[in-house]
C-alpha cells in the first residue's frame, strides 16, 4: 500500500509542478538534440503530419523516424504498408518485421498467433496486445489467451515493440508488445467505399471529418465473410462472417485540450474446428475436413467503449487520460473426443498404439456410432465464456532542460480490472449415416468436471521511463514498471471454493543510444521480461522471469534504411500455459506449468530502399530472423503444449523456426501501384519432449497485387495470395494436420466521395 501512495503521488506531484517551469520547458525547447532535429527534417518524408502530435493521440511512436531514435528495438507499420497487400489477415501484415513469429491456425487469420523473440506464439499470450494504447485482450490478467483480436481493416498503423522499448508494457513484456491503432478521425470530410469479392468477401464503408468548428467525428463499418477454405463430406457450409462498427467523435475544448469518445461493436460467427487431419489423408487432399467436425463453430461478440482526454500545455508537456470498458462474450463449440475416453488425436493417426480403426472411421463419417455403452459416442464441447475488462490510465510527458543535455520524462498509471466466467458443458452426439445426430435421453448434455469457475484480477500499475539526451551523440533510456496485481478464482463446482493470490511485479531496463552520425544509431539495451501467474493456480507455480539483451545498429538515410540487431533472453522460469488448442486434457484446461531455465537467442535484421528507373518507383524491403529458442533445464513435463515426458537441455520450444525471410518489391508507375511478397520459415517442432516430437516442414508462399487508380478518387485491385498454390501444414495441434491459405483470388473496387 506504502509503494501504490508513493508512486501515485510521484504521477500528481508531476502533473502539478507542469505550470511552475512550463515557461522553462517553452524556453528550452529549441536546445533539443541536433542529431534529431536532422533526422526529422531531412528524412521525414513518409509522414508530412506526425500522428502522434495531432489532438486524437492514439500512437506510442507514430513515424519511422522515431522510432530510428529509440534506444531499443521498434517497428513502425505505416498506414501505406498495412494496406499494400490490401490484407483483411492480421498476421500477413505482420510478417514483414522482424523478430515476429506467426502460427497460423485457420488459414484465414480468424485466430492470430503471435510471438516475439522466441517467446511461444499461440493465443499472442506472451505479448502485450493493446488497441490505440490500451490493452485489448478478452481479459489481459485474467486469461491472455486472445481468442479476439483487432479488425486490420480498421487498422491504420501498427507497432511492434520489444526488449528496452516494450518494458512499461504489461502485464506481459516477456516478449514484447503491440499496437493496433485504428483510423483516426480526418480533419477534412472524406467518405469511402470499398468492395471486394473473391475467396474474402469484403465491404467497407467509411465516413469521417468536422461537423463544425469543435465536433468532428468517424463512423468505419465493416463486413468480411467467406465460404471457407476446406470442405466437409457432405457439402456443408464451413466458412464464417465477421461485422464490425466503429464510431468516434471528438470535442476540441480549446487549442491544448479535447475530449473524444470511441466506441465500436464486433461479431463473428465462423465454422471452424481445431480437428484436422491424419498425414495420409493431408497429403491427398488437404482442405478437406472430417464428417465429426461439422458441428464446429464459434460465435462471439465485442463491445468496447473509451472515453480520452488529451491536454497539451505546450510542446514540451502532454498528458492523455483514457476510461475504457471492454465486454468479450463467446462460445465454441468443439468436437472433444469420444465418450469413452478416447482421444481424437490417437484416433486420427494410424501409426499411433491407442488407435482404434472403427473410431477413426466413426470421424470420418464412415462408420456409425452402434455401441449399445455409448463408447463410441461423441462429446461436443461447448465453451462458454464471458470477459470483461474496464480502467483508467493516465501517462504524462515532459521535455526539459537538465544541465547539457534535454531530460524526457513518461510516466503514468492505470487502474484495471478484468474477469472471466467459465461455463463449460458438453453435448453427447453419434455418428448415423455420415452424419452427426443427438444421442438418447440417457446420454443428455453432461457438466465437464471443473468447467464453472470465475477468475477476477485487479491491477495497479505504474511505469515510468526517461531519456536523457545529452547532446552529443550519447542517449540515455532507463525506467520500467510496477505492477500490483489481486487475483481471485472462485470455483462453483468446487462448493465456491476461492483461490486468492496477491503479486508485485518489478521489471527495470536501461537503453543506450550512441549516433556517431546523424544517419546511424549504435543501441544497447538490458531489462527485465516478467509474466504474471494467472488465477487460481496452484502454489508452485512462479511467475515467468527472464533477463533480456539486446545490441543491435540502425541506419536511417534518405532512400536507404536498415538495422541488425542481436538479441539474448535469458530465462530463469519459463512458464507454460494449458489450453484445449494445444491438446490439453479437460482437467488441466487454464492450469500453468513452471519450466525451469531456458535460452533464446538469434538476430533481427531489415533494410528497405526505394529505387527509381525514370518515372518507375521501386521500393524494396527484406527482412530476417534467426532464433535459436531452447530449454536449459531437465523436467518431467506435464504440460501437452511442450509434450508430455522428459524435456533435456537443448530440447527445442514448440513453433519456433530457427530462419524466417519476408522480402517485398513493388513498382510504381503513375496510375499503376503493384507489390509482391515472398515469405519463408523454415521447419518447426510441434512440441519439446522428444518422445513423440514431430516436425512441421518450413514453407513458403508469395502474395501479390495491382492495383489501377482510373480516377482522383477510384481505383481497381486485383490479388493473389499464394500465388503458386503451396500445400502446407501450419499445426499438427490439438488433433492432427491443418492447411495454411490456400491461393486466393480477389478483385476489388475503392471509391472516394
Amino acid at each position: 500500500m506504502k509503494t501504490t501512495v508513493a508512486v501515485t503521488f510521484h504521477i500528481f506531484m508531476l502533473l502539478l509542478t507542469q505550470g511552475s517551469f512550463a515557461q522553462d520547458l517553452s524556453n528550452n525547447s529549441s536546445k533539443l538534440s541536433v542529431n534529431k532535429d536532422k533526422i526529422e527534417s531531412e528524412t521525414s518524408t513518409e509522414v508530412k503530419d506526425d500522428p502522434s502530435s495531432s489532438v486524437e493521440s492514439i500512437y506510442v511512436f507514430g513515424s519511422k523516424d522515431k522510432t530510428f531514435m529509440t534506444p531499443g528495438s521498434a517497428q513502425f507499420v505505416p498506414k501505406e504498408e498495412v494496406k499494400k497487400l490490401d490484407y483483411t489477415d492480421p498476421t500477413r501484415a505482420l510478417q514483414t518485421v522482424p523478430g515476429v513469429y506467426i502460427q497460423e491456425e485457420d488459414g484465414l487469420g480468424l485466430r492470430a498467433n503471435i510471438g516475439l523473440r522466441g517467446a511461444t506464439p499461440h493465443r499472442s499470450k506472451k505479448i502485450t496486445l493493446m488497441e490505440d494504447g490500451v490493452l485489448i485482450g478478452p481479459a489481459p490478467y485474467s486469461a491472455p489467451a486472445a481468442y479476439f483480436f483487432p479488425n486490420l481493416l480498421k487498422t491504420e498503423a501498427i507497432e511492434v515493440f520489444k526488449g528496452f522499448s516494450s518494458v512499461v508494457y504489461g502485464p506481459n513484456s516477456i516478449g514484447g508488445a503491440v499496437n493496433f491503432t485504428t483510423t483516426q478521425i480526418g480533419e477534412r470530410q472524406e467518405n469511402t467505399a470499398e468492395v471486394t469479392i473473391g475467396r474474402v468477401r469484403k465491404y467497407r464503408a467509411l465516413s469521417t471529418g468536422p461537423l463544425s468548428k469543435k465536433w468532428s467525428y468517424l463512423l468505419d463499418v465493416s463486413r468480411l465473410d467467406s465460404s471457407g477454405i476446406k470442405t466437409l463430406p457432405d457439402g456443408d457450409r464451413t466458412g464464417f462472417y465477421k461485422n464490425d462498427v466503429l464510431f468516434k467523435t471528438r470535442y476540441k475544448i480549446n487549442k491544448k485540450q479535447s475530449l473524444s469518445i470511441k466506441t465500436s461493436f464486433s461479431e463473428e460467427n465462423s465454422r471452424e474446428t481445431y480437428l484436422g487431419l491424419s498425414e495420409a489423408d493431408f497429403a491427398t487432399s488437404p482442405y478437406s475436413r472430417y464428417a465429426a467436425s461439422a458441428n464446429d463453430r464459434l460465435e462471439w461478440k465485442h463491445q468496447q467503449f473509451q472515453l480520452r482526454h488529451q491536454w497539451q500545455a505546450n510542446n514540451s508537456v502532454k498528458v492523455n487520460s483514457v476510461a475504457y470498458y471492454h465486454q468479450f462474450d463467446r462460445l465454441w463449440s468443439k468436437l472433444d473426443r469420444f465418450r469413452d475416453g478416447s482421444t481424437l488425436n490417437d484416433n486420427i493417426n494410424p501409426n499411433s498404439d491407442e488407435y482404434e480403426e472403427h473410431y477413426g472411421e466413426i470421424l470420418k463419417g464412415n462408420d456409425d456410432s452402434l455401441l449399445s455403452s455409448g463408447d463410441d459416442y461423441l462429446y461436443i464441447g461447448n465453451n462458454d465464456r464471458t470477459y470483461y475488462s474496464s480502467g483508467l490510465q493516465i501517462a504524462g510527458e515532459v521535455v526539459n532542460s537538465f544541465g547539457p543535455g534535454t531530460l524526457q520524462t513518461n510516466t503514468g498509471v492505470r487502474l484495471h480490472q478484468d474477469r472471466i466466467t467459465r461455463n463449460h458443458t458438453r453435448d453427447t452426439v453419434k455418428m448415423i449415416d455420415g452424419k452427426l445426430e443427438s444421442a438418447s435421453d440417457e446420454f443428455a448434455q453432461e457438466v465437464v468436471q471443473n468447467g464453472q469457475n470465475r477468475d477476477r484480477a485487479r491491477a495497479f500499475t505504474y511505469f515510468l521511463k526517461q531519456e536523457y539526451d545529452f547532446a552529443n551523440g550519447w542517449l540515455l533510456n532507463w525506467g520500467g514498471r510496477y505492477e500490483y496485481i489481486d487475483t481471485r478464482r472462485i470455483n462453483f463446482g468446487d462448493n465456491n471454493a476461492r483461490t486468492n493470490n496477491f503479486q508485485e511485479v518489478w521489471a527495470p531496463g536501461v537503453g543506450i543510444q550512441y549516433s556517431p552520425h546523424a544517419r546511424v544509431n549504435l543501441i544497447a539495451g538490458i531489462n527485465q521480461g516478467r509474466s504474471a501467474v494467472a488465477p487460481g493456480q496452484d502454489s508452485t507455480i512462479r511467475p515467468e522471469k527472464s533477463t533480456n539483451y539486446e545490441l543491435g545498429a540502425k541506419y536511417n538515410g534518405p532512400s536507404l534504411r536498415g538495422e541488425v540487431i542481436g538479441f539474448f533472453s535469458d530465462y530463469q522460469n519459463i512458464k507454460g500455459f494449458c489450453s484445449f488448442s494445444t491438446g490439453c486434457e479437460n482437467e488441466d484446461i487454464d492450469k500453468e506449468f513452471n519450466g525451469g531455465q531456458a535460452k533464446i537467442y538469434g538476430l533481427e535484421t531489415s533494410i528497405s530502399s526505394d529505387f527509381s528507373a525514370g518515372s518507375v518507383q521501386l521500393p524494396v524491403s527484406l527482412t530476417y530472423t534467426y532464433t535459436i529458442a531452447q530449454f536449459a533445464d531437465n523436467l518431467e513435463s506435464d504440460n501437452s503444449e511442450w509434450g508430455i515426458g522428459l524435456i533435456r537441455d537443448g530440447d527445442p520450444l514448440p513453433y519456433i523456426p530457427q530462419n524466417k525471410i519476408s522480402l517485398s518489391a513493388g513498382a510504381n508507375y503513375k496510375k499503376f501501384a503493384s507489390a509482391v511478397r515472398y515469405n519463408w520459415q523454415s521447419k518447426v517442432f510441434d512440441q519439446s519432449a522428444s518422445e513423440n516430437r514431430k516436425v512441421v516442414d518450413g514453407f513458403s508462399f508469395v502474395d501479390v497485387i495491382t492495383k489501377y487508380k482510373y480516377s482522383r478518387k477510384s481505383e481497381i485491385l486485383m490479388s493473389v495470395d499464394n500465388l503458386f498454390a503451396n500445400d502446407y501444414v501450419v499445426s499438427l495441434r490439438p488433433f492432427g494436420a491443418r492447411p495454411g491459405k490456400p491461393r486466393s483470388v480477389n478483385i476489388g473496387f475503392r471509391h472516394a466521395f
